[in-house]
């Protein structure tokens, strides 16, 4: 998404997508940042990521993975004194995982594998209902004692598939929007402007997640707003290609709910 505008036209090329990839994908081809007519997809139905944080958590050493699977399902890692251990593989499955809701692309040129099925498709709406839940200064100390981790390494943004602005708005100096400190402020207008900006627009693939160093999880301000985006238009992020995503669209009847109502 960040090649050059005037980089001379693109070669056919194939791609081999899961789920969230393929979500990605489709959301740069609406945003017009890669063409339909070059890509080939090759579809992977995806049965989740394994996370090494969380296997290292389980443990509490350092692991390395890819030792292979059992018939049971169990993930095998190697630890440092090369004791090979088996983790069941639900437990160690990336959080993006387990709370995805299309496993298999919805759009391919071919697809490898069978189809599977989301393992919790409601799990990311009842963490922002719980969340939501909550009595405002809570929600606020959460957010705060979450963001007081970020060392603004701009990993998150770096990683993201939808970020591919030439200039981001929070590196521009004429004018200065934020520090680039770690100041909580700074900090937390940086997530915000992001999340802002990610809304009806995050695929939900987790990349932001596995990237960070800090281990820090912000999906929760985004998938907030990607929900709204949702349940007032319709629209979820790279699911149909000839869906029209809501902030490039103008209708009469669109919800103006939000004009009238705190």
């Amino acid at each position: 998404a960040r090649q050059a505008k005037d980089a001379p036209p693109p070669p056919t090329v194939g791609v081999v997508l899961k789920g969230c990839d393929t979500r990605s994908v489709v959301a740069l081809i609406q945003e017009r940042q890669v063409p339909r007519d070059k890509l080939v997809l090759v579809g992977v139905a995806c049965p989740g990521m394994v996370d090494r944080r969380k296997a290292e958590r389980a443990l509490g050493e350092h692991v390395a993975l890819g030792a292979g699977e059992d018939a049971q399902g169990n993930v095998h890692a190697v630890v440092e004194d090369g004791t090979e251990v088996a983790l069941p593989r639900e437990q160690i499955l990336a959080s993006a995982c387990l709370e995805c809701r299309s496993p298999t692309p919805s759009i391919h040129d071919a697809l490898l594998g069978e189809p599977v099925e989301a393992k919790d498709p409601q799990a990311a709406r009842r963490q922002t209902a719980e969340f939501g839940a909550k009595a405002l200064a809570a929600r606020w100390a959460h957010l705060r004692q979450t963001l007081s981790k970020c060392i603004r390494c701009n990993a998150c943004r770096q990683a993201c598939p939808m970020c591919y602005c030439k200039e981001c708005l929070l590196d521009q100096t004429r004018p200065r929007w934020l520090g680039a400190g770690t100041d909580i402020s700074d900090v937390t207008i940086y997530h915000l402007v992001r999340a802002c900006h990610m809304a009806g627009r995050c695929t939900e693939c987790g990349a932001c997640v596995r990237a960070c160093p800090m281990g820090i999880d912000t999906r929760l301000l985004v998938r907030k707003l990607n929900q709204e985006v949702e349940d007032l238009y319709g629209y979820r992020p790279g699911e149909a290609i000839d869906a029209t995503p809501p902030l490039s669209a103008f209708a009469m009847d669109d919800p103006q709910d939000f004009l009238t109502e705190p």
